[in-house]
């Protein structure tokens, strides 16, 4: 135990000490601290610093938070706690009260029930949750997904502005109208994501004497998920999940046209995401589905991929760039309403495109360049302060701040030297974190290995719950020091306890031999939570320096001065303590894009920054300039000015350099060349793409931006761009066919079960001529487990291997929920069945569904492929034929169950008579077999003569060709045109020429046993088995015979599948154009009527034809409906 007198004075004390001293003032009654505002804290700090003791990290964490549990001052932890939603409280109490371990408590709130928030599914949010520390306007809700004059603060609380509206759209088809309205009212937009920014970046300011700023700001998350704390996306459960919409979709990318750039290789994919997807459910995509992975990203995973692209973020490693720089296509809606992109084919228009801050539009979809998936061998330590990033040479000991004084040797200086210039140039991944006051520095620098096995989910279970635990204990200690007068007056005691608290999260394998493998983007997102501690962030770009006189090596002096410059201001400062946050530092490769901070930067760059709580702003702003003034006050080994620059994310815009604002500095000095760069570019993609620089100011900047990077550009007039902006809306209207508004082009079958965003599905929702969509079903070894699935588009020149599915699409009432691109898609009870048996245990299944592959919402894509059935079936591997589930109901199963021993039956051999009853009451003999003269069997006569097929076969046969799959007119092309087929049925199958050789052969035997019997009434019995009023067994017996494959004149063709049924009518005519040997010209058109389309068709018939055959079909089966209304008498239906 220490004492208070016993402890060195405060700016000499270490972390240690302070920690100490802080648990003697709790103990002592003369001190202001009293024992009932921090109580157990002594006791834990003296068990923690007894190295006779060993207290865990889980023991650590369930005491701790028991000292503001206990504390007097209860509402700071009530508080905190009811920030979270109910059973992720229960499961931390639990914790708490050691009813749960760490492993336990962090696999449980992965497991958290959505019961008590009344949310169902597995991509649920919430809608109502507690706001910590958020004043907001009291918002005036109006219809559909918008609000008005909600008062808008980014997160770090630096820019404040009222919009006119706010929207929360969800659809591209959303944005369109959204910017026409705003354009055609003239007003701005401005777009926002999770709003992690601290520069003025967003909306304009409130204009002078009104309370909003007269423009429209698009949120892609909702007001929950983008503003309210704590926000547990972080958290790995899907209940704290923004919903999915089209905006958050994610693809991979097939097609290299599409990006305009060579095709990938060893396992790299191009992949569109969403503007509105957020780290998070991009990190689960990348382990669960894609197996790919960005090389680098920023750690929150709360933030979307639209705010940090546009502001060219960052990571960590020498060899890695920016975001923006693996950019390789930006889709956004310009300034006229129009769907535009800009991708490889012109790459030096997209080094502007990728980083350009939201002045191009509202950009809807990045398409990314990623690496293969790869596992990241992390070994992260904590190193003492002056060896994990030394001093630079000219720093005395004596001036290193006394707390962090160590002795060292030279060759002990020089080792720790070569060891950190040694990790900042050969690690994949590079950073440093310090703590304020802290003696140690936490070290996270590793490697990566293509070998992916042997890994571990990171964070763990229990790694989880520190997590979570470890963002209500930093709230808790930051929120009780505001009721604690003994803190409030020792800034440096309130900043040390946090730094200890802080630094207990941070994983440590030195003196082991451990490292922790885990997949690459686990890596990159180690740290979840943070987020929920609001701070203030500088951070700068310093262009690295190279040795003099060696222009290709690397000289890190400039990079140990700026680290060592910020611990040396710390503690000048530490009477007030503004920094309570770490100083972050990462070393990282240069840029290619425009605007960015590294471009130039040719041996890379090092990104330093410094944080604090958000609660000490105001005597923030000064600390930071004193820091920035070091930062820009260093000289290359040339003399020169070294280039810093700022991260244009974090806070800049109320900073000076050289006595000036930096502002006036960046675009008058450093920025001087690259914006006239940029705005010659983005020029150039307003002249391809119909709008001017003028427009855009008007439209998508701010403030800041109109005098930054459109600086000098005349803003256009409202009624030209108006006008501009209504001539395109023009073009958009087309007119509608009097007789195709009475009918409902898309059947209705289909539109109660498809609502999918296909537009997210890799090509931007329009599938080239020759692309298909294919589905991955997932394996599972459960068959209970719920079907997930994933589209993929593809093209036939890539020769995709997959099964066609050929099944009956059934009742649509009865419909059942899968999972499609993580997205909630519906089928019905048949297709349902279909998947659950298809799904394999171990291996993804790739097939092609009709129903789900095509957007049948969607006419101009729904005819497209149409066009293309021929060519979907025919380069398939296979068609499987799916007849439905339970095989045993009606007996199918018996079929099944002979098929091994039906090549052995002697061939039917059928009398005249029965030939003749054969073929009036089943169908044509001649079609199964020979003559009787020409006829081979391998079973001998006395077999054949004894021969009596049983009852159980006959009944079976009859079953299989009852099943409805046999009435549904596109199965007959799937099945002609099909390189080989199998029928399942239920968990059974076998290939479709067996099934039809043995249906023909038990149904022969079956005649020829009845005739054998003598007896009419089982000559009657028999022909009740083929009671057909409907003509569906008639229709089935007559395709299981291969002569349907032969080519038929198409009027002949459509006259013998007319029993089939269809849920539209127009593919009636559609569904054989497929398999006739000639089509006459006809073509998939679902914006035509029924009455349109037969009366096309006859007449493309008959004068194709040059025959009049067509009308043999004119005389109406029973089976068929009522004519037609308006149907011409000429026209058969």
């Amino acid at each position: 135990m220490s004492t208070a007198t016993q402890t060195p004075p405060p700016s000499q004390r270490t972390l240690q000490e302070k920690i100490e001293h802080l648990g003697d003032l709790v103990r002592d009654p003369e001190s202001d601290l009293g024992s009932d505002e921090l109580p157990h804290l002594p006791e834990l700090i003296d068990d923690w610093y007894n190295t006779d003791v060993d207290v865990t990290k889980e023991e650590f964490h369930q005491r701790i938070l028991r000292v503001f549990k206990d504390s007097k001052h209860e509402q700071v932890y009530n508080g905190v706690m009811a920030q979270l939603p109910g059973e992720t409280r229960k499961v931390l109490e639990a914790f708490i009260q050691g009813d749960k371990t760490a492993d336990e408590a962090g696999k449980a709130i992965k497991e958290v029930a959505p019961l008590e928030l009344g949310v169902s599914g597995a991509s649920s949010h919430i809608q109502t949750f507690s706001m910590m520390a958020q004043q907001v306007t009291a918002p005036t809700r109006t219809k559909g997904k918008e609000t008005k004059d909600l008062t808008f603060q980014n997160w770090g609380r630096t820019v404040k502005n009222t919009p006119t509206v706010t929207y929360y759209p969800e659809t591209v088809a959303e944005i369109i109208e959204i910017v026409r309205d705003a354009v055609a009212k003239n007003k701005g937009i401005r777009v926002a994501g999770f709003r992690h920014s601290w520069a003025p970046v967003f909306g304009r300011s409130n204009k002078d004497g009104q309370s909003t700023n007269g423009d429209v700001l698009i949120s892609t998350l909702t007001e929950t998920n983008a503003s309210r704390l704590p926000n547990l996306t972080s958290v790995p459960t899907n209940l704290f999940q923004p919903k999915n919409t089209e905006l958050n979709a994610i693809n991979i990318i097939r097609d290299p046209k599409f990006v305009g750039a060579p095709a990938l290789k060893n396992g790299r994919k191009y992949v569109q995401v969403g503007t509105a997807t957020t780290n998070e459910k991009f990190r689960r995509w990348c382990i669960d589905t894609g197996n790919v992975t960005l090389p680098m990203n920023i750690i929150e995973v709360e933030i979307t991929f639209g705010g940090s692209n546009a502001t060219i973020c960052h990571g960590a490693g020498i060899n890695n760039p920016t975001l923006s720089d693996l950019v390789r296509r930006i889709d956004y809606i310009d300034v006229n309403g129009q769907e535009r992109f800009v991708n490889m084919s012109d790459p030096t228009l997209l080094k502007a495109a990728s980083g350009c801050f939201g002045l191009l539009g509202v950009v809807t979809y990045i398409t990314f360049e990623c690496d293969a998936m790869c596992t990241a061998v992390m070994r992260p330590v904590k190193l003492d302060v002056i060896d994990a990033i030394p001093p630079p040479p000219e720093m005395k000991d004596s001036d290193i701040p006394a707390a962090l004084r160590q002795k060292r040797t030279k060759a002990q200086k020089d080792d720790a030297v070569r060891e950190f210039e040694r990790r900042a140039n050969e690690d994949f991944y590079a950073e440093w974190f310090w703590f304020p006051y802290s003696q140690q520095v936490w070290v996270n620098t590793w490697k990566t290995d293509t070998d992916t096995k042997n890994v571990v989910n990171y964070p763990s279970n229990a790694k989880t719950l520190y997590q979570v635990a470890s963002t209500a204990i930093m709230n808790m200690a930051q929120e009780i020091g505001k009721h604690i007068h003994a803190l409030q007056v020792a800034p440096q005691t309130q900043t040390s306890l946090l730094s200890w608290l802080a630094v207990k999260n941070f994983d440590d394998v030195k003196g082991t031999n451990k490292s922790i493998r885990t997949l690459l983007p686990n890596a990159l997102h180690f740290q979840r939570g943070v987020q929920n501690i609001r701070v203030r962030n500088l951070e700068v770009e310093m262009a690295l320096d190279s040795k003099k006189g060696k222009p290709n090596e690397r000289d890190y002096t400039n990079v140990r001065r700026a680290w060592w410059d910020v611990i040396k201001t710390c503690y000048a400062n530490a009477k007030t303590s503004p920094m309570r946050m770490p100083m972050e530092m990462r070393i990282m490769g240069s840029s290619e894009v425009t605007l960015a901070p590294q471009r130039g930067n040719k041996l890379g760059t090092c990104a330093i920054g410094i944080l604090t709580l958000e609660a000490v702003s105001d005597i923030w702003v000064p600390y930071a300039q004193q820091v920035l003034d070091k930062w820009t006050s260093y000289k290359t080994n040339d003399g020169k000015p070294v280039v810093v620059k700022p991260h244009w994310a974090k806070e800049w815009y109320m900073y000076k350099v050289g006595g000036k604002p930096w502002m006036e500095k960046l675009v008058q000095e450093d920025y001087k060349e690259e914006i006239a760069e940029f705005q010659t570019l983005m020029a150039a993609i307003g002249k391809k793409h119909g709008w001017t620089l003028g427009d855009i100011k008007r439209t998508f900047s701010n403030d800041v931006l109109d005098n930054t990077f459109l600086g000098g550009v005349a803003t256009s007039k409202p009624s030209q761009q108006a006008a501009k902006s209504e001539k395109m809306v023009q073009v958009q209207v087309h007119e509608v066919p009097v007789d195709a508004v009475s009918e409902d082009p898309v059947p209705k079958t289909y539109c109660q079960v498809v609502m999918f965003s296909y537009d997210s599905t890799g090509t931007g929702g329009a599938l080239g001529p020759t692309q298909i969509r294919l589905l991955h079903l997932l394996p599972a070894k459960d068959s209970t487990n719920p079907i997930a699935c994933r589209l993929q588009v593809v093209a036939f020149e890539e020769s995709p291997v997959y099964e066609a599915l050929s099944y009956c699409w059934g009742d649509s009432t009865q419909l059942h929920g899968i999972k499609c691109n993580n997205e909630a898609f519906q089928v019905t009870e048949n297709l349902f069945s279909a998947l659950q048996h298809l799904r394999n245990e171990h291996m993804e299944r790739t097939l092609w569904i009709d129903a789900i592959c095509i957007n049948q919402n969607d006419l101009e894509e729904r005819q497209s492929q149409v066009k293309l059935m021929k060519d979907i079936y025919t380069k398939s591997a296979r068609v499987v034929i799916w007849l439905g589930p339970d095989p045993a109901s009606d007996r199918v199963n018996h079929l099944f169950e002979i098929l091994q021993t039906s090549p052995n039956l002697p061939d039917p051999q059928l009398s005249k008579r029965e030939r003749t009853f054969f073929e009036m009451n089943v169908f044509d003999a001649d079609r199964w077999h020979q003559d009787e003269e020409t006829a081979s069997s391998k079973v001998p006569d006395e077999i054949k003569n004894g021969f009596v097929i049983p009852n159980e076969a006959k009944k079976s046969a009859i079953a299989v060709l009852s099943r409805p799959w046999w009435t549904r007119i596109w199965t007959v092309q799937e099945m002609v045109l099909a390189p080989s087929t199998i029928i399942m049925c239920g968990h059974l199958s076998a290939p479709a020429s067996d099934v039809r050789r043995a249906c023909a052969d038990i149904l022969m035997h079956a005649v020829n046993d009845a005739f054998d019997a003598g007896d009419d009434d089982d000559l009657l019995s028999f022909g009740d088995l083929f009671d057909d009023p409907n003509g569906t067994l008639y229709m089935a017996r007559m395709r299981t015979h291969p002569s349907v494959s032969t080519k038929m004149e198409l009027g002949k063709l459509l006259r013998f599948l007319r029993w089939l049924k269809a849920k539209d009518p127009r593919d009636k005519v559609y569904g054989s154009l497929g398999i006739a040997a000639s089509t006459y010209g006809i073509e998939p058109d679902y914006t035509i009527s029924t009455v349109e389309c037969y009366t096309q068709a006859t007449f493309n018939i008959i004068s194709g034809s040059r025959s009049l055959d067509i009308f043999g079909a004119l005389r109406r089966p029973s089976c068929i409906e009522t004519t037609l209304a308006g149907l011409p008498s000429w026209v058969p239906d």
